[in-house]
């Protein structure tokens, strides 16, 4: 399935549905960029087994070790992460 001009995939045709009805709550946050490079100013591809569910959203990491320094904590690296993306989200 397309969205945002990126290819998902699912584990299932349910899954698939579900997001299709509503992306927006499904998707992971930053278009699904690192949430510690994000919170570092920075775009980095992630490994789709290290994420965490926060408030209801889905954030990525790139790696085990990046995961483990933005949980130090995550209210302050979100917070640093969602200001970023303001201005990176256009950013190729």
């Amino acid at each position: 399935m397309e969205w945002r001009g990126k290819t998902w995939l699912f584990s299932s045709r349910q899954n698939r549905d579900r997001f299709a009805n509503a992306p927006e709550q499904y998707a992971p946050q930053y278009d699904g960029y690192c949430a510690w490079a994000m919170a570092e100013a920075r775009k980095a591809e992630t490994d789709p087994e290290v994420w965490k569910i926060v408030d209801g959203k889905l954030y990525l990491n790139c790696s085990r070790a990046a995961y483990d320094k933005w949980s130090r904590d995550l209210s302050a690296n979100i917070g640093k992460a969602d200001r970023h993306w303001l201005t990176l989200k256009e950013m190729p």
